[in-house]
């Protein structure tokens, strides 16, 4: 039994020397029709974003003729930011039931994990914690000043929310595409009392999109992260509805639009 145990890790051994990761085309690699996984629109723009901020860093997996056995969502991940080409790993020793075989434990094993909730609560901590030094040493500006300026501010703020009786305005109903809409004017005033025309606003809760839209309308720049493609989508709908303008990737050059669109399409097959 051990000289049996032995050779197939030196078999397995072997196998892994031979991989090797080579860089090909997205058009000439082809997802599997059977494959029984299934990545919703919502999924694949979650990819896309995690591949943005971290680099393509997990390969797709596929056998001697392109075909894919791991990856699919990765690969409509490129194909939304618009690679022409992704990093690939030749696994044409399996056999195509084993190709299968793998595929649905690779899928399946990730689901079955749990987590160490106090290790995690502890690590988001730790990189929360870590997004505070981006605050920098520049002092702050004050626009009020207790009038100076002509901005008056008293210690309540009075504006009419979106989930008042007038629920639908000049945007549509926003409560149906984000919980908690901010009202544009609060917003707006916040940034006004504490900002120059022409600088750089940051919400790295961006949402619906409302600092986008409050910056757009004082003269602002906004710089903004949101997890959600939902609510992502709902703040670039929200802008381009305001200005007139199209937003664009800013890797492919290619319109929001017309990317979810090819997403779609994608996610119908």
């Amino acid at each position: 039994m051990k000289s049996s145990s032995h050779s197939a890790r030196s078999a397995g051994a072997r196998r892994l020397e031979l991989l090797k990761l080579i860089y090909r085309r997205v058009d000439e690699i082809k997802p599997d029709a059977a494959n029984p996984r299934r990545h919703s629109k919502k999924q694949i723009r979650q990819i896309a974003a995690s591949i943005e901020a971290f680099g393509f860093i997990v390969p797709i997996l596929i056998d001697r003729d392109g075909n894919i056995v791991a990856g699919h969502g990765r690969w409509l991940a490129c194909r939304y930011l618009g690679f022409t080409e992704v990093p690939t790993l030749c696994v044409d020793h399996l056999t195509p039931a084993q190709a299968c075989a793998f595929r649905i434990a690779d899928n399946r094993l990730t689901e079955i994990g749990t987590w160490d909730d106090r290790l995690l609560a502890q690590q988001l901590k730790d990189l929360s914690l870590l997004g505070l030094d981006f605050s920098g040493q520049g002092s702050h500006r004050n626009n009020v000043q207790l009038g100076r300026f002509g901005r008056n501010r008293t210690n309540v703020w009075c504006y009419p929310g979106v989930n008042s009786f007038a629920r639908t305005g000049a945007e549509g109903n926003l409560l149906a595409l984000h919980p908690t809409v901010k009202p544009v004017a609060m917003v707006a005033d916040a940034i006004l009392d504490c900002s120059a025309r022409g600088d750089i606003v940051l919400d790295s809760f961006l949402g619906s999109g409302t600092t986008v839209i409050a910056a757009e309308r004082t003269g602002r720049r906004c710089y903004g992260l949101e997890l959600d493609p939902l609510h992502v989508d709902t703040g670039l709908h929200r802008w381009q509805a305001l200005t007139g303008g199209t937003a664009r990737h800013a890797v492919s050059g290619r319109s929001f639009d017309d990317l979810a669109a090819e997403v779609g399409a994608a996610d119908a097959v």
